[in-house]
């Protein structure tokens, strides 16, 4: 984001979202991993994956926001803070590319054993981070291409930092999820026909995908109009209030993001319950939702 153009309000904006987001996110992180029963559950390995990366992205932009208010210079290069940037960006819809590979893999291949190891949940979550880093390596060689380049060549690089970014991720999500929610509806369809057990862990593995896939929408809806303008260097050309709402809007979804992974967590909400109101009788019906939870991630 550009933001020597915008106007002071920019950071006083900023700072306390991405403060709170950062505090989310690592509280939510840091219960996923304390708790066993969280820790077991594959799927919750997907969130503090997305989780990190989001705080990786907040952490980043926070440092560039209270430089401006403390009016310190930035020692950073222009090309590497450029990288930084869009990396970060790019790390979180990678971690949403992950998230529905893995979801492919293990629903609509569940007969497959490897798909459903944690090998292949490593390995869904390093190709996310490996392909975000590879992808904006041009970053760092920018300002070098773009002094021997034609204006054309100039702009094939906007075209390329908005395919590698929003683009791709966008055909990947949208291919596997829909892929994966097709093959639960034939499978839903079956089950119902046969009179089987079983629905219900099909229904939630449908919720869980259309969650994932609205939060990733709205991500990008928030973040595509800031990146489009810096890349195509158009902040002149947008009002400065135009300009603040856009970059207000980007970090809101951030943090809409991280508050809607944990909403939607059904074993996390009911424990957070729990200790907030103090009832110590739900303490086993937490335990019996945990585990249907860690079974549902097995399918």
């Amino acid at each position: 984001m550009n933001y020597t153009s915008s106007s002071s309000l920019v950071p006083l904006i900023q700072i306390p979202i991405l403060s709170l987001t950062i505090v989310l996110a690592v509280a939510y992180i840091l219960l996923l991993l304390i708790r066993p029963a969280f820790r077991h559950n594959k799927l919750n390995w997907f969130t503090i994956n997305v989780c990190l990366t989001s705080t990786c992205l907040s952490v980043y932009f926070l440092a560039i926001n209270i430089q401006l208010v403390l009016n310190i210079s930035n020692s950073l290069s222009i090309r590497l803070q450029f990288f930084l940037q869009y990396m970060g960006i790019s790390q979180v819809t990678y971690s949403h590319c992950a998230v529905a590979w893995s979801r492919l893999l293990t629903v609509v291949y569940a007969n497959k054993r490897i798909f459903q190891s944690n090998v292949c949940i490593c390995c869904c979550v390093i190709c996310g981070w490996i392909l975000a880093v590879v992808l904006t390596t041009p970053f760092l060689f920018q300002d070098i291409l773009i002094f021997y380049s034609s204006s054309l060549a100039t702009n094939f690089w906007s075209y390329y930092y908005i395919v590698v970014t929003l683009f791709l991720p966008l055909v990947i999500v949208t291919a596997c999820n829909t892929r994966t929610l097709l093959f639960i509806r034939s499978s839903t369809r079956r089950i119902h026909a046969m009179g089987a057990d079983g629905q219900g862990n099909q229904n939630r593995d449908a919720l869980l995908i259309k969650t994932m896939i609205g939060n990733f929408i709205v991500f990008l809806g928030g973040w595509s109009p800031p990146m489009i303008i810096q890349l195509f260097n158009k902040t002149n050309y947008i009002p400065p209030s135009l300009n603040i709402y856009f970059q207000a809007v980007a970090v809101i979804t951030l943090f809409q993001s991280v508050v809607l992974l944990i909403v939607t967590n059904q074993p996390v909400r009911t424990f957070l319950k729990q200790i907030v109101v103090g009832q110590p009788q739900v303490v086993n019906a937490n335990r019996t939702q945990i585990k249907r939870q860690t079974i549902i991630a097995h399918h």
